[in-house]
């Protein structure tokens, strides 16, 4: 893909971002949410989950649930190792400018970084809640983007990104890995949207939010 084209895209993934959020907080509005919460375009969010029989107890399918939050879990891990790499270069080169480090450790660092910030920014101003209340809770978590969906996307697309430059050679074990990785995102989305819950937007929104990190990353990466 050409610089131009992912240009483009990532400015229309951000634009159809910015237009959900806005949409969310200005239209359809209604008290739909668990405890009565102010849900943005409610009657698509409604619909979505009107169309599944999800537990009287619970509000959600528990097994989607689980299996959404193992991947999630599972998804850290390679954050984890990209990010233990990235420090061992600073260490290794006795730089803290980043003189020398691993440009593409760096911008998957720095993604990492970006990634927590937003979704702390969007938990300190919601824009949705969860249709459900959770174990322990008293109140509906905030839910939107949904952050599992976030997760998915950033760790696997940065471990394709990552596994570039570490296996070049290694083209059968590349494709294995890229395989693995697409269909762990696949799953874990898929879990998440079905589980019930979040609503539609949450996972659009995550979906789009992940997208357009990803996108602006790669104009920092070494391919």
């Amino acid at each position: 893909m050409t610089d131009e084209r992912r240009r483009r895209l990532l400015l229309y993934t951000f634009l159809y971002l910015v237009a959900l959020v806005l949409a969310l907080i200005v239209y359809d509005v209604d008290t739909v949410g668990v405890r009565h919460e102010e849900i943005g375009l409610s009657t698509v969010n409604v619909w979505f989950r009107n169309l599944f029989d999800y537990s009287e107890e619970t509000g959600y399918f528990e097994t989607l649930y689980y299996l959404s939050k193992v991947l999630m879990y599972v998804s850290f891990a390679p954050c984890a190792l990209w990010t233990v790499l990235y420090v061992k270069e600073h260490i290794r080169e006795r730089s803290l400018s980043g003189v020398g480090v691993d440009k593409n450790l760096m911008s998957t660092f720095w993604l990492y970084l970006i990634t927590a910030f937003i979704c702390f920014i969007f938990w300190l101003a919601p824009v949705n809640h969860s249709p459900v209340l959770m174990e322990g809770q008293s109140e509906p978590s905030v839910s939107f983007p949904a952050i599992s969906v976030v997760i998915y996307i950033i760790a696997w697309m940065s471990t394709i990104f990552q596994i570039k430059d570490y296996l070049d050679e290694k083209k059968t074990l590349r494709r294995i890995i890229t395989v693995a990785s697409c269909v762990i995102m696949g799953v874990g989305i898929i879990a998440s949207l079905l589980s019930g819950v979040y609503w539609l937007t949450d996972v659009g929104g995550g979906i789009l939010l992940g997208g357009t990190l990803v996108l602006l990353a790669t104009f920092f990466y070494d391919f």
